[in-house]
């Protein structure tokens, strides 16, 4: 790995990898798309957030091709703590945050500095993301391939609007400038409720990367997203089962609804209305396809889920 003065030049973006007990091999992958950019890479830093990997990155982990790469140790579990960590050692304007199983594009780095330029008035930004998968995906899960990030990006999208979903960007991929994620980092530490947003060991939970974005909207810009930036989410075989995207719907759909919980807009429930519309929804729901049905099941106990955790963390009025 190598070291660097903190009195060079500035660099123009920094490049964020947070992993927990990584695959070495999806890692290795991931370090050399961003090692093929066509953004020199002493106009850019990469920082590698070690959170409290079970063997750590530094005992194996080689940086040294890259010239301002460092590995930074975050001993709290979680992903919003990773994030933190990468922000505050973060020395750039804008900052790119890419998953331990992500390839992005050679030409990520510099187009994502320059929409920073071109565009001021956006705050976060992101693109689309195709599936690199290790087997071929059974065919129920085509339907349901946002669940694992699979999000294409035909056209530019913009809005300063909060839950605009074709232009809120995802964690994976996600640029920002530095000073919404500062915000960002000032406003959770101290707030429980959000912190508690963002995947933490085997647990699925999600949506700080929206919040994140939306961070961008508080302070008056607006987000986006680039059918010039993308990246190749790679799939393994055990993502690709049954038992994990249930598990997955249930755990994103109680924190999108934390989510909408803290931001002003409450999820609405799966079955609502009167007792003859909640009994023939009921009916439709029963008798939808095996695996649309699961689905659904699992969605809902993912609102209930949302409920309770809501319920719990939230004290006098909420935000």
């Amino acid at each position: 790995m190598s070291d660097y003065s903190p009195d060079i030049v500035k660099p123009r973006a920094t490049v964020i990898i947070c992993t927990y007990n990584p695959d070495r091999v999806r890692l290795g992958r991931t370090l050399q798309a961003l090692r093929e950019q066509s953004e020199p890479l002493d106009t850019w830093e990469l920082i590698v957030v070690d959170n409290n990997n079970a063997l750590p990155l530094v005992d194996w982990l080689d940086l040294s091709w890259h010239p301002r790469a460092k590995i930074v140790q975050e001993r709290r579990q979680g992903l919003t703590h990773a994030r933190i960590s990468g922000i505050v050692e973060a020395r750039s304007p804008l900052l790119i945050f890419v998953d331990d199983d992500n390839l992005l594009s050679p030409v990520y780095v510099r187009e994502a500095i320059q929409i920073g330029h071109q565009y001021p008035f956006l705050g976060a930004w992101g693109g689309g993301c195709s599936g690199e998968f290790e087997t071929p995906p059974p065919r129920w899960l085509l339907p349901y391939l946002s669940f694992i990030a699979i999000k294409e990006c035909k056209q530019l999208l913009w809005s300063n609007e909060y839950f605009h979903d074709g232009s809120t960007p995802i964690g994976a991929g996600m640029c920002i400038r530095k000073g919404i994620a500062d915000r960002y980092v000032a406003t959770i530490s101290n707030d429980a409720v959000r912190r508690r947003l963002g995947r933490s060991g085997s647990e699925l939970a999600g949506s700080e990367d929206c919040d994140m974005a939306m961070t961008a909207i508080d302070a008056g810009l607006g987000v986006g997203k680039f059918p010039q930036l993308h990246l190749i989410h790679l799939i393994p075989s055990g993502r690709m089962t049954e038992a994990y995207i249930l598990k997955l719907a249930e755990a994103s759909q109680a924190s999108a609804f934390v989510l909408g919980e803290i931001r002003g807009k409450p999820s609405r429930p799966y079955i609502s209305g009167s007792l003859l519309k909640r009994a023939l929804l009921w009916i439709r729901v029963w008798t939808l396809p095996r695996m649309e049905r699961r689905i659904q099941f699992a969605l809902m106990r993912g609102y209930r889920k949302g409920q309770a955790i809501a319920a719990s963390l939230f004290k006098g009025p909420r935000p």
